[in-house]
């Protein structure tokens, strides 16, 4: 296990070699972490945010304090804890957040490959809040987003309310349906076999 372990921690890519860095420099304090709080209000405290956060206590414990002792405690994991600890380390380092105004990057660009390669369902772990989106959007979408996501008759009772009691039915309409905006949603994979002969 020593030798697989040292190469999987020596193997020089730049991505890789970034995601270690900056995933285990997270646990000493060296890297300032851009947790999602800043951009999305509770998610800290809803059920995967405390996974994060007990996970991240947990692998601190298996940790040495000195950042000096930790190559030599990682080449002391099994196989199996060394992977679960640099799962942990990518899903610090990842930043998928689409910002207003900006483009396309590499790092949401891999944040999208990867999504696809766990099949990453948005939907089991956010919901649309008064809160969190629907306040924040113009009234188009949020009837855009129940006509989606519910129907199209209980969109049309939505049209004359005002914003706020709109954002408050919208949410309460949504609720444990599923429906989540683009940004959030997987691409569809596009076939690329060959069609069938008739």
């Amino acid at each position: 296990m020593r030798a697989s372990a040292g190469w999987g921690l020596t193997r020089d890519t730049g991505p890789y070699r970034f995601t270690v860095h900056n995933g285990f420099h997270r646990f000493y304090g060296s890297v300032a972490a851009g947790y999602l709080s800043g951009h999305l209000a509770g998610i800290d405290e809803s059920a995967r945010g405390r996974t994060c956060s007990d996970r991240q206590a947990e692998l601190a414990k298996a940790l040495p304090a000195d950042v000096q002792d930790l190559w030599d405690a990682l080449l002391g994991f099994t196989q199996k804890q060394l992977m679960r600890l640099l799962a942990h380390c990518a899903a610090l380092a990842l930043d998928a957040v689409v910002r207003p105004g900006a483009g396309s990057s590499p790092s949401l660009k891999h944040a999208e490959s990867l999504s696809q390669a766990v099949s990453l369902d948005m939907a089991a772990h956010w919901q649309p809040t008064a809160v969190n989106y629907l306040g924040q959007v113009t009234k188009a979408v949020i009837v855009e987003a129940v006509r989606q996501g519910v129907s199209e008759e209980a969109a049309a009772q939505l049209a004359d309310l005002k914003k706020p009691a709109m954002a408050e039915a919208a949410e309460r309409l949504l609720a444990d349906k599923g429906w989540l905006p683009t940004v959030l949603r997987l691409p569809q994979a596009v076939s690329t076999a060959a069609p069938m002969a008739a």
